[in-house]
């Protein structure tokens, strides 16, 4: 058996402090790996759910070529130490990607950076389920003060057999106030169409009041096989609402079968 001393990983990694007590908004923010060559978890942004305080909504982006994959949003629950400690230091969150759970847990340091350990596991056996220990930082708050809307792809739906040429996709408003009325676009960039430009299809989204969602439907003129599907859905795609971030706004789903 294997014996792995993370104690003398955490001293290689500026020698962190014993954890300390925090409120829930001291997860709240944007995280990045302190290991820039990571070929797991790259980032993650922790925004509030709601009205508890010990439930907030996680982004988490995993390393790809060219580009991060964006895995989607999760709830992502907070702990304390026991039933009435409301100083949250401890957090956890699984994610679902079809062929394996991610279930990552959390614990806050002191001095912005928090210890993360990820379990994967694989549902068909191919491969072996694997821990990965890794080390986040906070980083600095680019929109504080900032109460205008945020609009982000939450999830896009696996097309069903049935009803092969409809797509749903859900659009969050993670920001601080009401966004405007916009327009979702869906692109289906592994079928061309004459022209050489990719079908795409476009969604109304009504006004969202911060925290609301909104569940976009759209269509494309075939049918679609999902075990080999490829989309990519940007919320607000023609730049209609103003927002905290401009950069966060698209979410890709690829699936081979």
């Amino acid at each position: 058996m294997k014996h792995i001393n993370k104690t003398t990983a955490i001293t290689a990694a500026l020698l962190c402090p014993l954890a300390v007590f925090a409120e829930s908004g001291d997860f709240i923010g944007e995280w990045v790996n302190v290991d820039t060559e990571t070929r797991h978890i790259t980032r993650f942004t922790v925004t509030p759910s709601g009205n508890n305080a010990n439930l907030m909504d996680i982004q988490v982006y995993g390393k790809c070529h060219p580009s991060d994959c964006d895995w989607g949003i999760s709830k992502l629950h907070l702990y304390g130490e026991n039933i009435s400690d409301s100083d949250y230091q401890f957090a956890k969150t699984t994610y679902d990607q079809s062929f394996k759970e991610n279930t990552i847990t959390m614990e806050l340091r002191d001095d912005n950076r928090l210890m993360v350990d990820s379990f994967s596991r694989f549902y068909n056996g191919s491969r072996e389920n694997y821990h990965k220990y890794d080390i986040f930082r906070k980083v600095e708050d680019q929109t504080s003060g900032c109460e205008q809307p945020d609009l982000v792809v939450s999830n896009i739906e696996r097309p069903e057999y049935d009803n092969g040429s409809i797509i749903h996709a859900t659009i969050k408003n993670i920001g601080g106030s009401t966004a405007a009325e916009s327009i979702a676009r869906l692109i289906d960039p592994s079928t061309p169409q004459e022209t050489g430009a990719p079908y795409n299809s476009v969604a109304n989204v009504p006004p969202l009041t911060a925290g609301d969602s909104y569940r976009v439907t759209f269509s494309l003129p075939y049918w679609i096989y999902h075990p080999d599907a490829e989309f990519n859905v940007t919320a607000d795609y023609k730049g209609m609402v103003k927002e905290c971030r401009e950069k966060n706004n698209n979410k890709e789903f690829f699936e081979l079968g």
